[in-house]
C-alpha cells in the first residue's frame, strides 16, 4: 500500500530533479512505467517535447544514473502505485489504488483542499467533476448533498473501484498529467498533515 511516506520520498526526488514535481511523476510514470517516447509524452501530458526531454534527461542524470538508491526509491513507489482509467458516459473516471487508510483519512478530511491542489496545479478549474474515496467497501464523495452524493456513487460503482482507492470523475481528461497532480497533490496533503 501507497501512504504518506512513499509520496513525500517520491515527491522529494521529483521535486530535487525537476522545478514542477507534477510535471516531473507525469513523465516518470509515462516514461518509465509506461515506457512511452517522448513524442507520446508530449500529445499525452501537453507538455512541449522541448520541456519532456529536459524532463526525461534531467531524472536520467539525477537519478537514474546517478543514485542506484534514488532509482529504487522511486521506482519502487511507481510499481506499487496502480492507476485505472475508464469511461463512464462521456467522462473518464481515474482511481489511484492501493492507498494507506491513513492517507485516505487525510484526504477525505481535506477534499475541498485537494482538490484545488488540483486546479491550481492543472490550471483548468471544471476539468474533473468529483473527488471521491472507497475505504472497507464503502463511497464516499465528501461535501457534497447526499442525492446528488448516491447519483455519482451509482454511475462509479459500475466501474468496480477497489478498495482503498481514490477516485476522480474527469470531465477533460489529460492522461498522466491529470494523475500526477492528483497524486502530487495527496504529497503536499502528507506534508502538510506532518506540520
Amino acid at each position: 500500500m501507497i501512504g504518506c511516506s512513499d509520496l513525500a520520498a517520491m515527491k522529494k526526488i521529483l521535486g530535487d530533479l525537476w522545478g514542477e514535481p507534477a510535471e516531473a511523476l507525469a513523465i516518470a510514470i509515462g516514461a518509465l512505467r509506461e515506457g512511452y517516447g517522448r513524442v507520446a509524452l508530449s500529445r499525452l501530458t501537453g507538455l512541449t517535447e522541448r520541456r519532456v526531454r529536459s524532463i526525461k534527461e534531467s531524472l536520467e542524470k539525477k537519478c537514474l544514473n546517478q543514485s542506484k538508491e534514488c532509482a529504487q526509491s522511486l521506482m519502487s513507489t511507481l510499481n506499487k502505485l496502480k492507476v485505472t482509467r475508464t469511461r463512464i458516459d462521456d467522462k473518464t473516471l481515474i482511481y489511484i489504488h492501493p492507498l494507506h487508510n491513513e492517507l485516505l483519512s487525510i484526504a477525505e478530511s481535506r477534499i475541498v483542499y485537494l482538490r484545488d491542489l488540483v486546479v491550481i496545479q492543472l490550471k483548468t478549474p471544471g476539468s474533473f467533476e468529483i473527488i471521491g474515496l472507497k475505504i472497507n467497501n464503502e463511497y464516499r464523495i465528501p461535501g457534497l448533498p447526499q442525492q446528488l452524493s448516491e447519483l455519482y456513487i451509482n454511475k462509479v460503482s459500475s466501474a468496480t473501484v477497489p478498495d482503498n482507492s481514490l477516485f476522480t470523475l474527469w470531465r477533460s481528461y489529460k492522461e498522466l498529467i491529470g494523475e500526477a497532480a492528483l497524486i502530487n497533490a495527496l504529497a503536499i496533503l502528507c506534508e502538510q498533515s506532518r506540520m
